[in-house]
């Protein structure tokens, strides 16, 4: 059999440590380059799936911003129409103009539900975005704002428990399905309230939803602050 021996070494002389050396340098930097460099490549793509959700929630904070100012609205109108039913009944003047209360009943008889999203930060969370977020400002803001949107709805809910509650007790005296059912501009069978205390319980119903009503408003507002900090830091934020 034949044997080949290194052409750069002659028979039988060992390699030098310095040349041992030399090609672990060499094996060992190509190895810390690859892993750095797969770490580089690794932190882009984490950026750039960063961007695509913060693009998204961008988007949803934008939508939230139109259903926030809406809803802003529809308590604002909702309120002054809730306290003249409570003072119609409250002094006994529920058939003096019975078009206007029926009107009233179908304007303001209602069960609001707030439609501010959170999808888009909840997919963010459960890809672990959130993760590689360096912007402090910008992770303060976004706990903040979902923080009071969750206690927003909480106690939206709790409120609107509270006045199903005496919704039941109010359609006890007063039938207002057949009210709602019927049109609003067309004369209605007089009410007929006799009761001292249920007269207070129709008082005490619309001012539930009229306290409903405040809170939610007052809450709201602060919400339409945060989203629209939280929109220019995002906006920033993408700008990077």
């Amino acid at each position: 059999m034949e044997v080949h021996h290194h052409p750069n070494l002659p028979h039988g002389e060992k390699k030098k440590f310095k040349e041992y050396f030399l090609e672990f340098l060499m094996i060992f930097l190509a190895v810390t380059m690859g892993f750095i460099a797969e770490n580089i490549r690794e932190h882009f793509s984490e950026q750039k799936a960063v961007r695509q959700y913060l693009q998204t929630f961008s988007q949803e904070v934008i939508r939230n911003q139109k259903i926030i100012k809406s809803e802003k609205t529809y308590l604002t109108n909702q309120l002054p129409l809730i306290d003249s039913l409570a003072n119609i009944f409250h002094e006994k003047r529920e058939n003096l103009d019975l078009n206007k209360t029926i009107s009233l009943f179908h304007a303001t008889i209602h069960i609001y539900t707030p439609g501010i999203e959170t999808a888009a930060y909840q997919q963010m969370v459960n890809a672990g975005g959130l993760k590689t977020i360096d912007n402090i400002p910008l992770k303060d803001s976004l706990a903040l704002y979902i923080d009071q949107i969750e206690k927003y709805k909480a106690f939206n809910q709790y409120l609107t428990n509270q006045v199903s509650n005496t919704f039941s007790d109010l359609a006890k005296i007063i039938d207002v399905r057949e009210i709602l059912q019927d049109d609003p501009v067309t004369v209605q069978k007089l009410f007929s309230i006799q009761d001292i205390k249920d007269r207070r319980t129709i008082v005490f119903f619309f001012t539930d939803v009229q306290d409903q009503y405040l809170t939610d408003l007052r809450t709201i507002s602060v919400l339409e602050f945060l989203n629209d900090r939280l929109i220019k830091i995002v906006n920033n934020q993408l700008k990077l």
